[in-house]
């Protein structure tokens, strides 16, 4: 669960911080897999498109695969605003990817962890083709395709996105048990740590001073 992945050293600092009144870090800290406010605050809805993104900026191969596939596509990743048929491209603005995010059907993108958890929390199936030795793309596809998130592929082709989409009940499904975020696991964490290292400088006689 990515909400218990908690190492020593995250714990402390993120205690120190809140001490500091350095807020902004203590989020960062707290929210799991660094989820950005703008996603916690967006309630997700279902529309029609399926999000497309890349990294790779100016590749555009993977439209005739889209385009064969017959669905209704949000392409990000070409840096242009532009309709080719069933695919419309955007270029990059962070608001209207997140609305673009938040309404879709499900996301088609390589293996990068933010997206991913992005996705997920707001109930997004993913189907994933990571970037070629990108081993943490890798495992982070695999195992988005063992908890029944999404799919795993090497290669994207037509027929694998009509066969997810088919699919898609199946993933909303399974997506009602992703551990989501909230402020309530950011307070809970924060009053732990508060109460666990206020207690170790009361016994080395060091005042806390937390607001």
């Amino acid at each position: 669960r990515s909400d218990q992945r908690w190492t020593l050293y995250r714990d402390e600092e993120l205690a120190h911080r809140y001490l500091a009144g350095d807020y902004t870090r203590v989020i960062e800290l707290a929210t799991p897999s660094g989820l950005r406010e703008k996603i916690l605050a967006r309630r997700p809805s279902k529309g029609d498109h399926v999000l497309v993104y890349q990294t790779a900026s100016g590749d555009d191969s993977i439209v005739k695969v889209l385009k064969a596939a017959g669905l209704k596509f949000v392409f990000y990743g070409c840096n242009k605003d532009l309709r080719d048929g069933n695919v419309l491209h955007k270029k990059f603005s962070e608001d209207g990817f997140i609305r673009d995010l938040a309404s879709c059907r499900f996301v088609i993108a390589n293996g990068g962890l933010s997206l991913l958890c992005e996705a997920l929390h707001l109930g997004k199936p993913v189907l994933s083709v990571p970037i070629a030795g990108q081993f943490e793309q890798i495992a982070n596809a695999y195992y988005l395709d063992k908890l029944g998130y999404g799919k795993y592929y090497g290669k994207l082709t037509a027929a694998r996105i009509k066969s997810f989409a088919k699919n898609l009940p199946e993933y909303a499904e399974n997506l009602k048990d992703y551990p989501r975020a909230d402020c309530s696991m950011i307070i809970e964490r924060l009053g732990d740590l508060i109460a666990k290292y206020a207690k170790a400088a009361k016994r080395k006689g060091t005042p806390v001073n937390a607001r």
